[in-house]
């Protein structure tokens, strides 16, 4: 009893810390809201600097501003593509056009991290004129020191600093980014977006305060990986201007309807009589008033493996594509996803055996195998893409 009651004791204190927080996961998760660099809701990308203070522990060759500008690129091949900040460093950005609040995320911050949990962050304010700075609200569940040597952070603590996000291993020169919305800061438009590294072992705070707090204390302390050196800080890859565009602005386009009536119910109307509900005609890219624009998937074969291809629209950033395998039709099992316009990858108990995507701009064109082997099944195999807002 006295061996066990110990190694109890220590289980317990391991599942507590390890507890998800309240915010959204990291990239690739359901529920996320990492935005993918290759997703063409981007409009543009930081075209200027401005007051590029580098703070400590960052050597010279990663002090050059310029590699913040331009599209965020997630090389490997070439680690010095990033502005590092060091420690409490930081650079401001301007833009070729201001940046509008719109329905939706406005922005994003790039921040170089491969992974989703090594996670270097930063503070993000913005302005109208370049001298007035507003920063955004944030919050930070980690709760304690964050060791460079096996770190890691759960974005699902995180909320409001730059850095949450980053890569998903696989997904080569993809990199995720951290958006951001005016309407949070109140403002209608900003001409300068700045960033101000947080040095991770606790002296930096969140805006979080509790309703029994000091209304003028500071928040929590916000940790990530300390300390770090060479490259020490928040390592900038890029500021991109994100336009969303949601199922309400392709409605509203289409439909002589005010807009407390656009709701779910809407969803499952069929006014063109094709077939295809509002819904898949929004992610089919379709026309829900044009019958004769129909784009239903279709069925197929690679050899022995049956297959699904239908089209995605990499804009509806507001949807998410779930491929599903059943031999019975009462059964499903997910093979394959996309979320919030990133590539549909294989997910579930049992992967597609093979995702492709093949178009420049924003329609895709899906094609999805199914792992099982028709030889060996018996019967038949069915395949279906369900679509979720």
């Amino acid at each position: 009893m006295r061996v066990r009651a110990p190694a109890i004791l220590l289980l317990v204190c391991a599942v507590s810390t390890a507890q998800a927080g309240p915010f959204a996961p990291k990239a690739g998760e359901p529920g996320s809201t990492a935005i993918a660099s290759t997703n063409p809701g981007f409009t543009g990308w930081a075209t200027g600097w401005t007051n590029y203070l580098a703070g400590s522990n960052v050597v010279s060759v990663y002090q050059e501003p310029g590699e913040a500008l331009g599209p965020a690129n997630c090389d490997f091949d070439d680690p010095y593509n990033v502005c590092t900040l060091g420690n409490e460093g930081q650079i401001t950005l301007t833009f070729a056009q201001p940046i509008v609040d719109t329905d939706g995320f406005d922005f994003a911050v790039f921040e170089n991290s491969f992974d989703g949990t090594f996670l270097e962050l930063a503070y993000v304010e913005v302005s109208a004129d370049g001298t007035n700075f507003v920063r955004f609200p944030s919050a930070s569940w980690t709760q304690g020191p964050v060791p460079f040597t096996g770190a890691f952070v759960d974005a699902t603590n995180l909320d409001g600093l730059a850095g949450t996000y980053g890569g998903i291993w696989g997904q080569y020169g993809v990199t995720h980014g951290t958006p951001f919305d005016l309407a949070d800061v109140g403002l209608d438009q900003v001409t300068h977006v700045r960033i101000i590294d947080i040095v991770g072992d606790g002296r930096c705070f969140d805006s979080v305060r509790e309703w029994f707090s000091d209304p003028f204390a500071p928040g929590d302390p916000i940790y990530d990986p300390h300390p770090t050196s060479v490259t020490g800080g928040f390592d900038l890859d890029a500021v991109g201007v994100f336009v969303t565009r949601t199922y309400r602005d392709w409605a509203l386009a289409r439909f002589p309807y005010p807009l407390t009536i656009l709701d779910a119910s809407l969803d499952g109307k069929d006014p063109d009589g094709d077939g295809l509900v509002n819904l898949l005609e929004y992610a089919f890219a379709t026309e829900p008033l044009d019958a004769a624009s129909a784009q239903r998937p279709q069925a197929g074969t690679s050899g022995r493996h049956a297959q699904i291809m239908f089209r995605r629209d990499a804009n509806k950033t507001d949807l998410t594509y779930i491929v599903e395998t059943s031999g019975d039709l009462a059964m499903w099992t997910e093979i394959a996803r996309s979320v919030q316009g990133d590539p549909m990858m294989p997910s579930g108990p049992a992967p597609a055996t093979g995702v492709s995507e093949v178009g420049d701009g924003w329609l895709k064109q899906i094609t999805v195998t199914d792992g099982h082997n028709l030889g060996n099944l018996g019967g038949p195999r069915f395949l279906r893409v369900r679509v979720t807002r």
